[in-house]
């Protein structure tokens, strides 16, 4: 199962995208995904390194506020729930923005 849940987690970052450059960053997302996750070092800096791509492709698609209002949802309310750590709204809006 966790095996399950890292490699969506991975196909997650990186259908996001864009610059959260006024939330708590990769780290703060990354702190809240691995809570429940329980990811060793090598997935947390994935995870770094996928939000720094993400973070990056928002920007470039004009979709920075959608990818900050989804990495702010996971920080905040990130509770294993589902595919999109209970924010699927968020995650859809985002979707449509980088499409």
């Amino acid at each position: 199962m966790r095996n399950a849940a890292g490699i969506l987690f991975a196909i997650v970052l990186g259908l996001c995208a864009s610059g959260c450059s006024g939330c708590g960053g990769g780290s703060s997302y990354c702190d809240a995904v691995c809570d429940c996750e329980r990811c060793g070092d090598r997935d947390y800096n994935n995870c770094l390194d996928d939000y720094d791509y993400q973070t990056d492709r928002a920007d470039r698609y004009g979709c920075g506020a959608d990818w900050d209002d989804y990495a702010a949802c996971v920080e905040e309310y990130y509770g294993c729930r589902d595919s999109h750590f209970g924010c699927g709204r968020e995650w859809d809006r985002y979707q449509s923005c980088v499409k």
